[in-house]
């Protein structure tokens, strides 16, 4: 089996037979917005078993290199419902602000190659701060089984969870992967910083106004500094 099908094979153990997905638009049919099948392994276990849950994207896994793991989907208390890793399914949407903000965060900011990054939840349902470490216990196989599928060589995490910390330094060495922590993209100041600086440059070049255009080369100088650490 290639990736593409472990990696469905994957979650329909997690989601059921039914679970839905993302087209190559990166939308879904409004009429069929819930999961009738979730993991029966899960219902008596998981604290956050009826909360939403990932609606998984699977475009990109052939040659994956970079996996990027957030916590849990979007906050919800309604059962079943399909949640979402950072609205990563309308990156195909550049008119909405917030996607915006996140593709200038992930491949501008980090400088990520979209044709090489997979981005997932360390727990496939939300899960509360209070709860995730119990949470993530009942559902860390899942992610296992993720990086061992997919082989990334680094793993960017966006939590300071760390029971999520400390499983994947537990298994780094075995999945031969280098682990780096980073911001959240809705830190403002981090993920507007291309967008901000080009705006300076823009207007400061407009006005002959070196000293604004010095100040978009700094913001630029910054976040380059900031990459460079990260592909150390």
């Amino acid at each position: 089996m290639n990736k593409d099908i472990k990696i469905k094979e994957l979650f329909k153990d997690i989601y059921g037979v039914y679970f839905q997905e993302l087209n190559q638009e990166y939308l879904i049919d409004n009429s069929e917005k819930s999961h009738s099948n979730k993991c029966a392994s899960c219902g008596d276990k998981c604290i956050s078993y009826s909360k939403r849950q990932d609606l998984p994207y699977f475009k990109l896994t052939d040659n994956i290199k970079t996996l990027v793991i957030a916590e849990s989907p979007a906050s919800g208390e309604d059962i079943n419902k399909l949640g979402y890793v950072f609205g990563w399914e309308q990156f195909g949407k550049p008119s909405k602000a917030i996607i915006k903000h996140y593709e200038n965060y992930f491949f501008k900011l980090l400088n990520l190659n979209r044709e090489e990054t997979y981005i997932t939840d360390a727990v496939k349902c939300y899960s509360h701060k209070s709860n995730f470490s119990k949470a993530f216990k009942n559902c860390n196989q899942y992610l296992l089984k993720e990086i061992e599928i997919l082989e990334p060589k680094k793993i960017l995490v966006i939590s300071k969870q760390s029971s999520v910390i400390k499983f994947l330094n537990e298994n780094k060495e075995k999945y031969n992967y280098e682990i780096t922590i980073i911001p959240h993209p809705s830190n403002q100041n981090i993920g507007k910083i291309p967008t901000v600086s080009e705006l300076f440059i823009k207007i400061g070049e407009l006005n002959h106004n070196e000293k604004w255009i010095r100040i978009g080369n700094e913001i630029n100088e910054e976040y380059k500094k900031f990459r460079n650490k990260l592909n150390q």
